[in-house]
């Protein structure tokens, strides 16, 4: 699986879950922050940091309920 479409693959993922902007604005921080990282390590970190974060709100939804 080449960078691009696992790259891909997880953008569509965020956008069906709700957090593809939350993805780019990160994005957007981590360039400015990491300016020596590729843009699939940023993606990656923006992507990480944003699944866990909508995990995180699905485990408190679950137990509010």
């Amino acid at each position: 699986m080449t960078n691009e479409y696992r790259l891909e693959s997880r953008l569509f993922d965020a956008h069906n879950r709700g957090y593809y902007d939350d993805v780019l604005d990160l994005f957007q921080k981590y360039r400015i922050q990491y300016p020596t990282k590729t843009h699939y390590d940023l993606y990656d970190m923006a992507l990480n940091e944003c699944k866990e974060n909508w995990l995180l709100a699905l485990a408190k939804l679950d137990r509010d309920q």
